[in-house]
């Protein structure tokens, strides 16, 4: 269950990168553990958005808030931010856009 969101979500539910219900400061404490740029997905403490990425950046672990609406999934930003940031049918296209994203970016692709 996907707390009534379309079809699209149920699949995401199943990808290895989802982990349920975390609270933030369990994402935290799995995510001090592993590499910059290890991420997951949870559900989100904050009962306005279904899910949050939480990801270990080099300042250590942020959490970015995904918010459904009108049918597409995205980032939560402020109101200047929010035309330049995409929005998707689900979240494993959202994933996969910016995993694409973040691996042409790495040193080992850059000429």
């Amino acid at each position: 269950n996907c707390f009534c969101v379309p079809d699209p979500c149920e699949y995401s539910l199943r990808m290895c990168w989802y982990w349920g219900a975390l609270t933030s400061l369990e994402a935290r404490q799995i995510l001090n553990q592993t590499t910059e740029g290890t991420f997951l997905i949870r559900d989100s403490s904050n009962p306005e958005y279904l899910l949050t990425l939480s990801v270990k950046t080099s300042s250590g672990p942020a959490h970015l808030r995904i918010e459904y609406n009108e049918g597409k999934f995205g980032f939560d930003s402020v109101v200047l931010a929010r035309p330049k940031l995409r929005n998707f049918e689900d979240v494993v296209d959202l994933v996969q856009h910016y995993i694409l994203i973040i691996s042409k970016c790495l040193p080992s692709n850059c000429c």
